[in-house]
């Protein structure tokens, strides 16, 4: 009786989606894998394989420089057995300091005032979703390490517009 309470008490990663471009596809599925990334965080370099819950990412204004050429739909559940996932919450601020932060707004929206850049980061924190990638994550130490056996995770692939 306890091991059925066991199995039933397994995570619950839910259904996840991996975007990739056709290139990156042809390697995911000649690999069944799919490898770290690398980026940087207040000074240390991380390795990890990016997911979203959001399975309509490719309909935002940003997809926030992820390639929206197919749709990867996981397992997440399956997944999370093998793989820790961890949700990643990136706001304004958090990764890059104010001023860099408000000369890539001036960039993007142009030469407008403060009060401008915090109305968009009071509606950030008011409407995450809008702007969210809902980012989850597999996190790895070390580079060149990857998601072994991506198929076995895999539940559709869908090639978008």
């Amino acid at each position: 009786m306890k091991l059925i309470t066991l199995l039933r008490e397994a995570k619950q990663a839910g259904i996840l989606y991996h975007y990739t471009s056709a290139e990156g596809l042809k390697g995911i599925l000649s690999s069944n894998s799919i490898k770290a990334s690398e980026g940087e965080y207040m000074g240390q370099t991380l390795y990890y394989v990016s997911f979203t819950r959001n399975r309509n990412l490719h309909k935002k204004p940003d997809t926030f420089g992820v390639p929206v050429d197919y749709r990867i739909t996981i397992d997440g559940n399956k997944l999370s057995n093998k793989y820790k996932i961890r949700p990643i919450a990136e706001i304004p601020g958090w990764i890059r300091d104010a001023e860099d932060e408000w000369a890539e707004y001036q960039q993007e929206y142009g030469d407008e005032d403060l009060d401008d850049y915090e109305n968009v980061a009071h509606s950030y924190y008011n409407n995450p979703a809008i702007f969210s990638e809902q980012e989850e994550r597999v996190v790895f130490k070390n580079p060149n390490q990857k998601i072994d056996n991506i198929k076995d995770y895999i539940i559709a692939i869908d090639k978008l517009d």
